[in-house]
């Protein structure tokens, strides 16, 4: 009774009570149970069964604010970025995969992470989302305050060069499109559709779209997919940077441009509530990516002020939401 009675005292405050910037920031699901977590509230890394909804181990930080959290399939290690220009790589005994097929663990308490060395000696400002190749030799980050993507050669001494460079927009989420190029989220208006030189593809932006509440409160976007289920289709995660309310918007490109809510809203206030459409709540959800080897496919969503995971089934278009810190006091 006493933590359901916290539990309500804590829903009942209002929503820039609870907005501290202090939770599920960055993600990367190793299969469709378990999902590794950069977790500013710890500050760690936390990997969580999907399945039973808690965590299952969790990794401090010595220093640092961990933002961003990638791997790869054949990948014996992680990348991690942290907003503090800082870059770790993670060294596992084996894939992840594996290591929980076989021991149902990570064994991230042995800690073995070290700082990135970049071969040029240049460490970019502002190390926000990152991506790994399939293979593990390239990694790109997101660096919204460098106006940049950058393009790590780990297969070369972590050799350092620059994907692209805007000197207006600010690259804040970066994912695998569906046709094997990146998607990137630039800041206010528009994401970009990017091959592995740099070279822009496609644009779209939200404005044009008249995608809900675009005009009027000029979000932040965080990250874009692919729609596996629309052809010409994308989903973009948008926050509003004065309240901290969300939005999903489903994107529809074409050369007189569409777009619909998904799931919340901007220009209201952040909550936390499940639910289909508008009446879905978020509070500074931060980076979304897809929960592998589901059908209908989920949108698995890190909603940083809930110090939740939301996932959204496409199928349904509805949301449920994961507590996997409920044994830990914040």
């Amino acid at each position: 009774m006493p933590l359901l009675l916290l539990a309500l005292c804590l829903l009942a405050l209002p929503g820039d009570a609870l907005a501290r910037g202090k939770g599920p920031i960055g993600l990367w699901p190793v299969d469709e149970r378990y999902v590794v977590l950069a977790d500013s509230s710890l500050a760690g890394l936390v990997l969580v069964d999907l399945q039973r909804g808690q965590a299952v181990e969790r990794m401090e930080l010595n220093k640092g604010r961990p933002i961003g959290v990638t791997g790869c399939d054949s990948c014996d290690f992680l990348l991690v970025t942290g907003g503090d220009a800082s870059y770790w790589l993670l060294q596992l005994a084996a894939p992840p995969a594996q290591l929980l097929h076989t021991r149902g663990r990570l064994d991230l308490h042995n800690r073995n992470l070290k700082p990135l060395q970049f071969a040029a000696g240049k460490i970019p400002g502002d190390a926000r989302i990152p991506l790994l190749s399939p293979d593990g030799s390239t990694g790109y980050v997101a660096a919204s305050t460098d106006h940049s993507v950058y393009r790590i050669d780990l297969a070369n001494g972590a050799k350092l060069d620059t994907l692209l460079r805007h000197p207006v927009h600010e690259p804040f989420g970066l994912n695998w499109g569906a046709d094997g190029n990146l998607l990137v989220t630039m800041h206010r208006s528009e994401v970009w559709r990017v091959d592995a030189t740099g070279k822009q593809l496609a644009s779209y932006n939200v404005q044009r779209a008249d995608c809900p509440g675009a005009r009027r409160e000029n979000p932040i976007l965080r990250a874009a997919l692919d729609d596996p289920m629309n052809d010409g289709a994308l989903f973009i995660l948008a926050t509003n940077p004065h309240s901290y309310d969300a939005v999903i918007w489903r994107y529809h490109a074409s050369d007189t441009p569409r777009c619909e809510v998904a799931a919340g809203s901007i220009g209201n206030n952040p909550g936390w509530v499940d639910g289909k459409g508008a009446d879905v709540q978020f509070s500074r959800p931060h980076y979304f990516t897809y929960r592998p080897a589901t059908e209908p496919p989920q949108l698995l969503i890190s909603d940083i002020d809930n110090r939740a995971l939301r996932l959204l089934d496409l199928g349904s278009m509805h949301t449920r939401s994961i507590m996997y810190d409920r044994d830990r006091w914040l």
